[in-house]
């Protein structure tokens, strides 16, 4: 019988597998008393930057943190403009209005959900020049970099990649994400592929001088002798969630790899039944479902989440369907970016047909390492036992 309930995350069976490692790396810091700053919080910034290929990493309080510090270390405010893709977690835009920039809200690429430089110029066409653009590695799969970072450099924009759902991904030349930005920001948000127990954060640069400036900002922008030149904020990576994080690292390839099992289960499965891929209509499909893109090599999906695409009338009723059945699932995100009351404009809400689509449409199934190959069967069998009537 297949295991039963089908959580959407399972951080419990994860941290029994690591338990005994993660209580000795909990007694070490304990023992020094380093829970701020210290050789925790160093060795693994040393670590993940070494991991993911990148010269600096800089350890923060957040995912969001790592964002809006990374506008903080560009100078953005007042006066400048940001572009961000309009689908993403909330942090992705309230960064940039937190700091008093305007959010230049760029429509998705249909196929991949992430935004590529044709919506990058079509929203530069719209507003006009940006200081800096935001790109969004979603659901674990990378942005296009290759032509992001072509339009950056042309268009003279920082380049910052969100990379909060994607650590272990490879961008379409086969890169580390995170490491071909000017910035690139990870979250260890619990549920996150690498998860503390707790909040935390990281900024990898390849830029010496951004490095520094980062470092002092996420320390109140204190410089030698008490000084503040800068005008920072308090985030700071403490060192127990250092030490669960650097545990916890040695086995990211192989949880990283059973993702990827379940999501081509998934995949066949899907195929098997008459299902779609990407985007487009349901109409003609056997099963009115479309599932993720199978990324080309040298790229690398790592999939945070495994998220299909349903009919809008479907999508709520399906999951209720499914929550009947025991099975978790997730939305991400029910309202995008520019439709959220605190990010929106004045005047007319922009129009940005494929992000309110994908609102509308896109449903998280689980896909955590802890799964197994009956319980993937299972969600499928349940998906089509739905359509099915």
């Amino acid at each position: 019988m297949t295991a039963r309930p089908v959580p959407l995350f399972d951080l419990g069976a994860q941290h029994a597998e690591i338990e005994t490692q993660v209580s000795e790396a909990v007694a070490r810091v304990m023992a020094r008393q380093d829970f701020v700053r210290g050789p925790e919080v160093e060795g693994f910034e040393k670590l993940l930057a070494d991991y993911c290929g990148a010269g600096h990493g800089v350890a923060c309080g957040s995912g969001t943190d790592a964002l809006l510090l990374s506008l903080m270390a560009e100078g953005i405010g007042p006066g400048d403009r940001v572009i961000c893709p309009a689908f993403s977690f909330f942090s992705t835009a309230s960064v940039v209005k937190r700091l008093g920039a305007e959010i230049v809200f760029a429509d998705l690429d249909p196929k991949t959900l992430c935004v590529g430089a044709e919506q990058v110029e079509s929203a530069l066409g719209r507003d006009g020049p940006a200081a800096a653009l935001i790109a969004v590695h979603l659901f674990g799969a990378s942005a296009p970099m290759d032509e992001l970072l072509d339009l950056s450099r042309k268009d003279g924009m920082t380049l910052i990649e969100d990379a909060a759902q994607a650590i272990d991904a490879r961008d379409d030349s086969g890169q580390p994400v995170g490491t071909r930005g000017d910035y690139g920001c990870f979250s260890f948000y619990p549920t996150k592929n690498l998860g503390a127990y707790g909040d935390g954060g990281i900024i990898l640069t390849n830029d010496p001088e951004r490095s520094e400036r980062l470092r002092r900002l996420r320390d109140h922008g204190e410089g030698p002798a008490g000084e503040h030149p800068l005008l920072g904020i308090n985030s700071r990576l403490d060192g127990m969630q250092a030490a669960i994080l650097s545990v916890k690292l040695r086995h990211l390839p192989r949880w990283t790899n059973l993702r990827q099992t379940h999501a081509a289960t998934y995949n066949k499965c899907l195929d098997d039944l008459g299902a779609g891929v990407g985007a487009g209509r349901f109409e003609a499909l056997d099963l009115p479902v479309r599932r993720p893109l199978s990324p080309v090599a040298p790229a690398r999906h790592v999939y945070h989440h495994y998220v299909v695409r349903v009919p809008a009338e479907h999508r709520d009723s399906l999951r209720t369907y499914l929550t009947a059945a025991q099975i978790g699932t997730g939305l991400y995100y029910p309202v995008p970016l520019h439709l959220q009351p605190s990010l929106a404009g004045q005047g007319a809400p922009l129009k940005l047909p494929v992000a309110e689509a994908a609102a509308k449409e896109c449903l998280a199934l689980p896909v955590h390492p802890s799964l197994s190959t009956e319980q993937v069967h299972y969600v499928v069998d349940e998906i089509r036992s739905y359509f099915a009537g």
